[in-house]
């Protein structure tokens, strides 16, 4: 799967809604089966009578990007899960992967698996026209690409790049390179201005030996002064499936060219080793990720948190861990809202099925129990 994200299309000063919990696409029904979901790769539109909203997602097995559209009703700051409906579904493009908007909701970037067996960064309008390759046939960045996001201002775009060169991965494992596991990876940024590339980050290449470096999903702020991303330090204990990544927050300096500075890292929780990040909760107070932070568990069934940078204090917000009675699921992907009023996940039951849900930001109906699911 890559990230729900939301944009807002026009303008909103309103209140937050009431609660509301809503699985968008059902495991149980047969479109929300995962491999329906394989075959239809949707990516989400959000709507309702007062503000536009779209909410993006793509599946990484064949991905593409689909719209989706759901309605609250006007001035119901007391609606139900029941008030979002499922409207429209549109396709965008085939194979595309980890999509995310723009501030201004012009363009939608994403990464595509291309022939060669590499991933590349394009760009495509909402309404599937002008798709165009950022990266395709550039020699600073010749191999794998993919996981961009846009600065605020529009002017850069940033995304992890593989090294040019790096220790040799055997062919059973090349996936641990792609985007979506980010080893080897750079942070990279492209200039719109100049169209110049420069790389922000020099992780370790392997070539004198272990331990190696990575990057996984760098974010922008929304004040536009900081950048976050995963940093892989190790392959971590017995228990880390993925390894041993920490959250990196930086200073994005852009003159004389783009750069970064000061950067901390964050590992919070007693487990402190899958941690992917998310997205930025909206004041940019704090940093949404996949996590699986409790002693014992299995990053099989990471949960979606939230690290108050202040603090350093990590909270799931999910309780999925498979630990003291908790459902085992897997959560990944969350975005906040661009009205700060909700948040979309992905959460999946032992990789046999996924879906994607919303929930208000105070979590007052995160366990909503059902038959065969505890959501």
């Amino acid at each position: 799967w890559s990230s729900p994200l939301w944009a807002l299309g026009n303008g909103h000063s309103g209140s937050a809604c009431s609660p509301i919990l809503n699985r968008l696409t059902s495991g149980t029904s047969s479109e929300g089966r995962l491999g329906a979901m394989c075959s239809k790769r949707i990516t989400l539109l959000l709507q309702s009578n007062r503000l536009m909203l779209f909410l993006l997602f793509a599946l990484q097995v064949g991905a593409l990007a689909v719209m989706l559209a759901l309605v609250l009703p006007v001035g119901d700051l007391n609606a139900s899960s029941s008030d979002y409906t499922l409207t429209k579904i549109t396709t965008l493009v085939t194979d595309g992967s980890r999509p995310q908007w723009s501030a201004n909701g012009n363009w939608i970037a994403y990464d595509h698996k291309e022939a060669d067996g590499y991933y590349d960064v394009y760009l495509i309008h909402p309404d599937g026209k002008g798709n165009v390759c950022l990266t395709c046939d550039r020699t600073e960045v010749p191999k794998n690409n993919g996981s961009p996001n846009y600065h605020p201002s529009g002017r850069y775009l940033v995304f992890t790049a593989e090294k040019v060169q790096h220790a040799s991965v055997p062919t059973s494992t090349t996936v641990w390179i792609e985007p979506g596991t980010g080893m080897f990876h750079d942070v990279a940024v492209l200039d719109f201005l100049t169209g110049s590339i420069y790389r922000l980050t020099d992780v370790r290449s392997g070539l004198a030996g272990p331990p190696v470096g990575g990057s996984l999903h760098p974010r922008f702020s929304h004040k536009d002064t900081r950048l976050m991303w995963s940093d892989f330090q190790d392959s971590g204990s017995d228990q880390a499936r993925y390894g041993n990544w920490q959250i990196a927050v930086a200073d994005f300096i852009t003159t004389p060219q783009p750069h970064l500075e000061n950067v901390t890292f964050y590992n919070p929780g007693a487990k402190p080793e899958w941690l992917e990040t998310q997205g930025w909760t909206l004041d940019d107070s704090g940093i949404y990720v996949a996590c699986a932070p409790l002693e014992g568990q299995d990053d099989y069934f990471s949960d979606f948190g939230l690290i108050d940078l202040a603090t350093q204090q990590l909270t799931r917000l999910t309780l999925t861990s498979g630990l003291n009675g908790e459902p085992f699921l897997y959560e990944e992907h969350g975005a906040e809202s661009s009205l700060g009023d909700a948040i979309a996940f992905m959460s999946s039951d032992r990789w046999s099925r996924a879906d994607l849900w919303i929930m208000n930001l105070d979590l007052s109906l995160i366990h909503i129990s059902e038959p065969t699911r505890p959501y």
